[in-house]
């Protein structure tokens, strides 16, 4: 019997040119960040019928595949960086391995056909300044458990960078502040999936898509600008830059705005919004 710690396993990832194919053609793993919390799981959902005269079940029918990673990380500068811009909002694939690359690799689970359900970006200025933490579900066809087929497969060494607050550039419409606290946005892909006659997933179609956020900043003043935007559904233009990826959070609605006022901190004001559209350059 063999034990692992969770510390040892990476997290990789290559595009597919196939929707639900590994490329396997020396195929080049990029490593997703230095660590990541990663949960795997399979919900088949298997049908059941309650047995004629009893309290319990007859028997099981067979449900369909339905794999599905859960994962947070911090990016690294460089191809962490790069999947959040990549695989965020696309029709494009990839597939996601979890191994430890030793001598002889551990594989956990390669899976392939994979979409992004949901990330979330999440920054923090103050009370705490903290790097940039992503949490994402990602939607997969079927669940491998060897590279067998892949012809000298190349992983990626662990990154020697992370995307650090101090990375991180908030604007409104033009304009950089330098007043922001906190910084989190989620979008949400509407993904279908379709199986075949045998159960197995043939395709992941995306659908529309929705943008929620939340930040917060010192208030400098009253915070009477933002609660008349409140009020007015003003349109607002927030930009959230990862190094110089610019994620244009465009035509967006305060749906809540708060002024705080703690004893024992400073005052600020805390915006909700959600968003128009996004553009990203």
């Amino acid at each position: 019997m063999v034990f692992y710690s969770g510390h040892s396993v990476g997290v990789w990832y290559v595009a597919e040119a196939t929707e639900g194919t590994t490329p396997t053609a020396s195929p080049a793993f990029l490593n997703l960040a230095h660590r990541a919390d990663v949960t795997l799981s399979d919900e088949p959902a298997p049908n059941a019928v309650t047995k004629s005269g009893s309290v319990d079940k007859t028997a099981f029918g067979k449900g369909v595949e339905n794999p599905r990673v859960t994962m947070s990380f911090t990016p690294s500068q460089a191809s962490g960086e790069a999947f959040i811009k990549n695989y965020i909002s696309t029709d494009t694939s990839f597939t996601l391995l979890i191994m430890i690359d030793t001598g002889v690799d551990v594989i956990f689970a390669r899976l392939v056909g994979c979409k992004v359900k949901r990330m979330t970006n999440s920054v923090t200025l103050y009370p705490d300044a903290k790097p940039l933490d992503v949490t994402c579900e990602i939607w997969g066809w079927s669940i491998a458990y060897v590279n067998s087929g892949l012809t000298t497969p190349t992983f990626e060494s662990a990154p020697s960078t992370i995307v650090n607050w101090s990375d991180i550039t908030i604007k409104k419409t033009s304009t950089t502040l330098t007043n922001w606290w906190t910084f989190e946005w989620t979008l949400d892909n509407q993904l279908y999936r379709q199986p075949d006659n045998t159960g197995d997933t043939s395709t992941i179609q995306r659908g529309i898509r929705e943008i929620t956020g939340s930040w917060s900043k010192a208030n400098e003043t009253v915070g009477q600008t933002e609660l008349d935007e409140a009020k007015n559904a003003t349109a607002i233009e927030l930009h959230f830059l990862i190094g110089v990826d610019d994620y244009d959070l465009d035509g967006c609605a305060y749906t809540n705005v708060a002024v705080t006022h703690p004893l024992t901190d400073l005052v600020g004001t805390k915006m909700d919004f959600t968003v128009g559209n996004l553009t990203i350059s």
